[in-house]
């Protein structure tokens, strides 16, 4: 999988994926997880989502719906989007990503779309009135 090069992503202002972590970049951009990853820190965090966004923007957004963007670490960008027809959204948004993506139902018209190449993990919700129409009616 690949992982984000904070330090070449900030100085081209535009998001730059590596195909092997970097260790050299010590504490200037975040600290270390037990698991290996880099946790940004948060105003660091805060520029890998914009730049995320720059380059995710062209991908995700659809009829004026712009995803809400997190990028915690270095091996995972998080985008969110709301749409009324999540499971029709996140099949087509399969069909036009870049890479192999798989498709979770989670319950309640929540997608997760994810992939084993990529550190995007791309979460669809359904909104108000689409949880209205999964919901059971009470009577």
């Amino acid at each position: 999988m690949k992982v984000i090069d904070p330090k070449s992503s900030l100085e081209q202002k535009r998001l730059v994926l590596r195909s092997t972590q970097r260790w050299d970049l010590g504490t200037t951009y975040g600290f270390r997880l037990p698991t290996g990853a880099l946790s940004f820190h948060q105003g660091i965090r805060r520029q890998m989502a914009l730049l995320a966004g720059l380059a995710l923007a062209p991908l995700l957004s659809m009829e004026g719906k712009m995803p809400g963007i997190d990028v915690p670490t270095d091996r995972l960008i998080r985008a969110q989007l709301v749409d009324e027809h999540p499971d029709h959204l996140a099949s087509q948004l399969c069909a036009q990503l870049p890479a192999n993506f798989r498709i979770a139902n989670q319950g309640l018209g929540r997608y997760l779309l994810s992939s084993s190449e990529l550190p995007l993990e791309l979460v669809i919700l359904p909104n108000a009135s689409a949880l209205r129409r999964l919901l059971p009616i009470p009577s």
